[in-house]
């Protein structure tokens, strides 16, 4: 078998994140107002800098985010978006770290056959679902099907999983935590499409049992997962509050906070008048307003994320130009 860990990335873009001291109200979009400097864009150069310090335990960290998509959270449904919100609900079969590079999740190990078709997973002990269930390969192997079983091809909204259900070929439990799942034609790429470095949140982990009694329906309504925090309420189109799940299985990626209070704010102004009012911890923002986010005692902070692209190229076994391996290398 040869082993595959890491995945070449083309990094062409960066994540900005902007952050203030904690404290002060509930954020409301009607009570922000406008940002006191609205006029021209900034100039200034984006420096690193250090993480921010741990906050106390029992702290609730507030964050405002522009878009969150469809605000589904079955892992056939999901686009970029719900990555903000899908990130803290679920486990991933595979995270990664601050250097963009992919690490043990819910799998352990993921391994290749010598063809390129076949990838083995191993599945780790000791996680638990927000229900207290244990997650075991029965549910790993839900979660293939639910993601690229005949039903996904007809049912799911990502494009991307539709493309990858119809070139799955089988998946089957192979011992008592390993499972296999083999292709049409090889992906180098599968372990990073599965991991919590891709987009939106194809590579979830879902509670089989808890599925099947509430439904696909019922799940999007009330979701559990194996993630960091538990989700307390959901306002569509509003906000999302989280609680702290102390049973998560990856004790150096627990939060150090109790709760998490998610707002959607489409509008930048708004949310920066809020980060500058203290109503609101973190936001999403972009240079055009990084002057008034540091005049107000905020600061910048860059997370080391990527943007990539998937170069699709149609009918290339017909006599069209992509037709030659020279084009396609």
């Amino acid at each position: 078998m040869v082993r595959v860990k890491t995945i070449i990335l083309m990094v062409c873009a960066v994540s900005l994140v902007l952050l203030i001291a904690c404290g002060g109200d509930t954020p409301s979009q009607e009570s922000s107002g406008k940002a006191t400097d609205t006029s021209g864009s900034s100039q200034a150069k984006p420096v690193s800098t250090s993480a921010p310090a741990q906050v106390k335990k029992s702290q609730t960290v507030r964050v405002m985010n522009g878009v969150w998509s469809n605000e589904l959270w079955t892992p056939r449904d999901g686009v970029g978006e719900n990555a903000a919100y899908g990130r803290q609900l679920h486990a991933y079969w595979i995270t990664g770290d601050e250097n963009v590079q992919m690490q043990p999740g819910v799998l352990t190990d993921w391994e290749v056959s010598e063809d390129g078709l076949s990838w083995d997973l191993t599945v780790r002990d000791g996680i638990t679902f927000h229900n207290g269930e244990e997650l075991t390969v029965d549910d790993a192997l839900f979660t293939l099907d639910f993601n690229f079983g005949d039903e996904a091809k007809e049912k799911a909204l990502s494009p991307s999983l539709i493309a990858e259900a119809e070139d799955t070929e089988s998946y089957e439990i192979t011992g008592p935590n390993t499972l296999r799942i083999t292709h049409k034609s090889p992906k180098a790429y599968f372990p990073f499409f599965m991991s919590e470095l891709s987009f939106g949140v194809a590579g979830v982990v879902l509670p089989e049992d808890y599925f099947n009694e509430v439904g696909i329906d019922g799940y999007n309504e009330a979701p559990i997962g194996a993630g960091p925090f538990k989700l307390l309420e959901h306002k569509i189109s509003e906000h999302m509050k989280f609680e702290r799940f102390e049973d998560f299985f990856n004790t150096d990626r627990r939060p150090s906070y109790s709760n998490l209070d998610m707002y959607l704010v489409p509008e930048v102004s708004t949310r920066v008048a809020a980060l500058r009012a203290d109503q609101v911890d973190i936001i999403e923002a972009n240079l055009s307003v990084a002057n008034q986010v540091e005049s107000g005692g905020g600061r910048i902070v860059w997370a080391n994320e990527s943007s990539y692209m998937w170069m699709i190229l149609p009918n290339c076994d017909e006599d069209v130009f992509c037709n030659k391996k020279e084009v396609r290398q």
